[in-house]
Parts: structure tokens; C-alpha cells; sequence
């Protein structure tokens, strides 16, 4: 049985994640963290979210919970979340991290950790986003890449606010990586006009409700072009990969963990 606690627990992620932990025999629920200032601290988590009454209320403080836990599932902000990595690592606990937006500082600060508490950070917790880039690392390695331009567009929904997503910015190094450039000297950010040679362009899309879509094209100028598309049409697929994570990373020594490491072990699909 893991015990979890679940971070932003009333958020469109955290209530799927509750949802998705209540049908598994071997996860149990044993926390539930809100924003400190919201008026439902102190309510029933499953009464809140239309499960009925699961006797744990909401706290504001992840110190305010009281009961034994495994690990956490993090999808919060970027502030809050390096607390939580902390709070974890003095405690001895794994957490699973889905914020995105961590500027290079955090990031910094979080690598920080890697030899200190074991920990998966991914920018995108789906199997299928996950998949397919290892899908692109290979074509980039296969493609006699000068012959090629390289074009990422991303789609969200019309309130995300960092830009380019996490899973953008995460392609776009692994493709930079493989051609021999750091990914900061190569971005270019919704250009017009004739393009620049040896750059990796990005379009950024914020409309409606769109949940999230990236298309990573590979454009020759002999005749030819490659497209990889993922789209996500429910953000279940955020919370099964979560709950993957946190099934993974028990009893795993330190370290800083990614989505592509939890899928390495074949035995998750099961």
C-alpha cells in the first residue's frame, strides 16, 4: 500500500488524481493541500470533489498533516513545489513533481537535491508525450540534420502562462543536444520573415480550452516533411502517469528521475 498525499488537490490534476487513487487497491489517500487562504480548508477532500465523505480534510500546510505518508504528487507552482522537495527530502519521502514553468535558477536549485531524496520532475506526465520523443531523438540522430529545418508548435489553453511549455523546451533540448548546440543559442520565438539557418523555430499557441498539443516538424528542402503530433484530449492522462510515477519511484534509491526513466521498466504497462 502507498500512502500518498496530494498537492493542489483541488485543481483540475488533483481531483483526478483522487479520483484515479480511490479505484486503486494498493494506493491510499492520506492527504489532501490547498491553497492556505481558500474557504474549503477544513472540508472534506472526497465531500468537496462529489466522492462523499473520505474523513480527510484539507489543510493549507503539508505540515499540518498528521498521518504517515509514502510520497507526494506535486501540481502546484514552481515556489511551492521546490518547498515541498525540501520538506521531503528532511523527511525522507519521494515526490513526484508535474509543475512546469521553473525558471533556470529553481532548476538549479533542484538538481541540488538529485543525490538527496529520490524525486521524478517531468514537464509532462503523459505515456504517449513521453513515447514520442524518443521517437524524435532517434529521427533526429537518423536525418542528415543541415538538410533539415526544425519547427515546434505548441497549443494550450488560453490561461497557461509559461511559454514555450515545458514539453516544448524539453523537445527542443534533446534535438539541440543531438546536433551539438545548447538549445538557448538556437531558439527562435514565433519569427516571421525568411528564416534563420541552423535554429530550431517555435510557435506558441494560447486559445480556448485546448488542454495541450505539440507538432514537431522536420521540413527538407528536397521535396520532404516529417510530423509528429501528440494531442491530449483529457487530462486523465496527466494523473494515470502521476500515479505510474509514484508506483515506480518506491523504494528507489536518491535521484532526480524523469517520465522517460519511469517508462524504461516494461513492467508499468502492466
Amino acid at each position: 500500500m502507498i500512502k500518498i498525499i496530494i498537492l493542489g488537490s483541488i485543481g483540475r490534476i488533483g481531483k483526478l488524481l483522487i479520483k484515479t487513487i480511490k479505484k486503486d487497491n494498493n494506493l491510499k489517500l492520506v492527504g489532501a493541500v490547498i491553497n492556505p487562504n481558500h474557504k474549503l480548508i477544513g472540508k472534506d477532500i472526497g465531500e468537496i470533489i462529489g466522492l462523499g465523505k473520505l474523513n480527510i480534510k484539507t489543510v493549507g500546510n503539508i505540515k499540518d498533516i498528521k498521518n504517515n505518508f509514502d510520497t507526494i504528487i506535486d501540481f502546484t507552482n514552481p515556489k511551492i513545489s521546490l518547498k515541498n522537495l525540501e520538506y521531503c527530502y528532511k523527511n525522507k519521502k519521494s515526490i513526484i513533481i508535474g509543475t512546469t514553468g521553473f525558471k533556470k535558477k529553481q532548476l538549479k536549485k533542484i538538481k541540488l537535491f538529485k543525490n538527496k531524496v529520490p524525486f521524478v520532475l517531468s514537464a509532462n506526465m503523459s505515456i504517449g508525450a513521453n513515447v514520442i520523443l524518443d521517437i524524435i531523438i532517434s529521427i533526429t540522430k537518423k536525418l542528415i540534420i543541415k538538410d533539415f529545418d526544425i519547427e515546434i508548435i505548441e497549443y494550450h489553453h488560453s490561461n497557461k502562462i509559461d511559454y514555450p511549455s515545458g514539453t516544448a523546451l524539453n523537445i527542443g533540448k534533446k534535438i539541440a543536444k543531438i546536433i551539438g548546440y545548447k538549445l538557448n543559442t538556437i531558439k527562435v520565438l514565433n519569427k516571421t520573415g525568411p528564416r534563420i539557418k541552423n535554429t530550431i523555430g517555435y510557435s506558441i499557441i494560447r486559445a480556448g480550452d485546448i488542454i495541450g498539443e505539440h507538432k514537431i516538424i522536420f521540413a527538407s528542402k528536397s521535396g520532404e516533411i516529417i510530423e509528429i503530433n501528440h494531442k491530449v484530449t483529457n487530462r486523465l492522462v496527466f494523473a494515470y502517469g502521476a500515479i505510474l510515477a509514484a508506483k515506480w519511484i518506491k523504494n528507489k534509491n536518491n535521484g532526480f528521475y524523469n517520465m522517460q526513466d519511469v517508462l524504461k521498466e516494461e513492467n508499468n504497462f502492466v
